[in-house]
């Protein structure tokens, strides 16, 4: 995407994460998108590979918003976190080599998708004491699996060292952009606390209206 279009495209894929305005923004992406790939120059990568698959517009799409959002969130949310929490904020600070497992923590604690894609039972089948039937489909709750006590004691704390966590789903339908999310939080994280490692909250932020669970006002400040 050319860099003069990036608040274009930031402002779409916040607006096809929101209920209200999800149909009428996705027409308008899918048009961007459609447009670019039309001026696109053959090359040795994926577009090219898919140019004429028919759904290559609708998961270039869901690549673009995926992978932009759900990082946003992951830096907004732990940046909360650890404001609240600031010995945990003075310890990383002194301390950045532990940033990546705290990237893990924040993933864990407040994940940017906590609902998690639909999936259809292929037969009936028990858990947790409820019966699934076979056909109904069911959604995956990432954040409440994240915060299960029999698995994480103190669920709601922020704490280093946990077991891993499923924020990124599990086996085939395991996030494809893992790694490059992860990379991106620590590189964030470092940023800021090399920069900034004294960050307070300037005002109480404001959850939005998204299928993402992500911050819309966030307001920080240096400690004075």
């Amino acid at each position: 995407m050319p860099e003069e279009d990036r608040d274009e495209v930031r402002n779409l894929s916040s607006e096809l994460l929101t209920p209200a305005t999800m149909a009428e923004a996705f027409g308008r992406f899918a048009a961007y998108v459609e447009r670019l790939v039309a001026i696109k120059e053959p090359g040795d990568d994926v577009i090219t590979e898919l140019r004429d698959e028919p759904n290559l517009v609708m998961n270039l799409v869901l690549l673009i918003t995926a992978g932009h959002e759900t990082t946003v969130q992951l830096i907004g949310n732990g940046l909360l976190a650890l404001l609240r929490d600031p010995a945990m904020c003075r310890s990383l600070a002194g301390d950045p080599i532990m940033i990546p497992e705290a990237v893990e923590e924040f993933l864990r604690l407040d994940g940017p998708l906590a609902m998690g894609v639909g999936r259809v039972a292929t037969s009936d089948v028990v858990i947790g004491g409820v019966t699934i039937p076979r056909s109904p489909q069911v959604a995956v709750s990432l954040g409440a699996a994240n915060r299960d006590p029999s698995r994480y004691p103190e669920p709601d704390v922020l704490q280093l060292g946990r077991d891993p966590h499923v924020a990124f789903g599990y086996g085939v339908h395991y996030c494809v952009g893992a790694r490059l999310a992860r990379i991106e939080g620590e590189i964030a994280f470092g940023t800021l606390l090399r920069r900034f490692p004294e960050l307070v909250l300037a005002a109480e932020p404001e959850w939005r209206e998204s299928f993402i669970r992500g911050l819309g006002s966030f307001r920080v400040r240096p400690k004075p």
